[in-house]
């Protein structure tokens, strides 16, 4: 079995030199040529610890991602290991179809190779989320006119405002804007980088008797894209902070929101060609409502009512997910990227599903 160009198992009982590689690194294993004339009928590999073909994110549109699983069926080995782990195993057979020949003896010598795989360690991102939604006055972040803005429902507090220039503008208690995503330090080896999948998302206006709703498909962040990109370059962190405006054609009456998304942090190393793993996860959601008492000459939009706001327990580490251990194996994957209609059919029957 060979790894380019170095012999890196043996089959006269002695212990193969143990590999050393990182997670996501790509992994090409071949076999010595055959005597001329003779071919392989079957190849066997088996590979130890958490492997995958390939992880595909769709380029330019990324309106896709999915997973695909080692062959070991070819006569080459071609795989990532995704999770760390020591001395992980790897073994070659190949068996001929020689006629005449005894069965038992057309298959050679099991091959032995082991393997250290390293990665980024038990780093997690960090979270901090913010407890409450509120009624906020977003405006362009230039220029910063002294004019009325518009009210919207928002998920934690404005942000993203330079206060030297936008006065007044932000929170001005020093608490996370909604929620806020932060890498584990800096890595040397590779580099972090964060997704978002989101699974539900619903925003619902009351006008007088009649209501509808926008209302997302779930599929990948695709108002941010992939990867999540920070609110400036350079940042460790990335943030989110869903809102709704309370302004329409007409005034409204109630206007609520459900939202419900999972944030990956994934890792990719600085060795060529190398794939992204996963490091892990957070799930987090809310759900609110604010009621316009003014309505319907005027705008008086009550403090939201928040039935929840925040994460959904603590980081998953992916290499410890139960989920990892099979499809999709601790990735985020996705078929389609998250986009709103806007239906005044079937937005009462989504507030029925949720309840449930």
């Amino acid at each position: 079995m060979n790894c380019t160009q170095p012999v890196i198992s043996t089959t006269d009982g002695s212990e193969p030199p143990v590999q050393n590689v990182v997670v996501g690194q790509p992994i090409i294993l071949t076999t010595p040529a055959l005597p001329s004339g003779i071919t392989a009928s079957k190849t066997i590999w088996t590979v130890g610890g958490t492997n995958i073909g390939g992880y595909t994110p769709t380029p330019a549109s990324y309106d896709t991602a999915s997973v695909t699983k080692t062959d070991l069926k070819e006569s080459s080995l071609n795989t990532y290991w995704v999770y760390q782990g020591s001395t992980i195993p790897v073994t070659y057979q190949y068996c001929v179809d020689i006629q005449g020949a005894d069965p038992i003896k057309q298959c050679s010598m099991v091959a032995d190779a082991s393997f250290n795989v390293t990665g980024p360690g038990d780093a997690q991102m960090t979270v901090d989320a913010y407890s409450a939604v509120t009624i906020s006055k977003i405006v362009d972040r230039q220029p910063c006119l002294s004019v009325d803005w518009d009210p919207y429902l928002q998920y934690g507090v404005v942000t993203g405002y330079d206060k030297t220039v936008c006065p007044g503008l932000g929170d001005e208690t020093g608490n996370p804007v909604g929620i806020k995503f932060t890498q584990p330090g800096v890595s040397s080896d590779g580099t972090y980088t964060f997704v978002q999948l989101i699974t539900k998302d619903k925003t619902k206006y009351a006008n007088g008797q009649s209501s509808g709703a926008f209302i997302s498909t779930p599929g990948m962040d695709g108002a941010l894209g992939y990867p999540y990109p920070p609110l400036q370059p350079g940042d460790d962190h990335v943030s989110d902070s869903p809102n709704a405006t309370l302004v329409g054609p007409t005034n409204y009456s109630k206007v609520s929101r459900t939202f419900a998304a999972t944030m990956y942090l994934l890792w990719t190393s600085n060795i060529q060609n190398s794939i992204t793993v996963p490091v892990g996860y957070q799930k987090w959601h809310f759900k609110t409502s604010t009621t316009n008492t003014g309505y319907p000459t005027s705008q008086n939009w009550s403090t939201p009512v928040s039935q929840y706001a925040g994460i959904d327990g603590d980081v998953v580490s992916s290499a410890t997910d139960p989920k990892s251990l099979t499809r999709p194996y601790g990735y985020p994957v996705w078929s389609n990227l998250s986009t709103q209609v806007w239906s005044t059919t079937n937005a009462d029957e989504v507030d029925q599903e949720e309840e449930q």
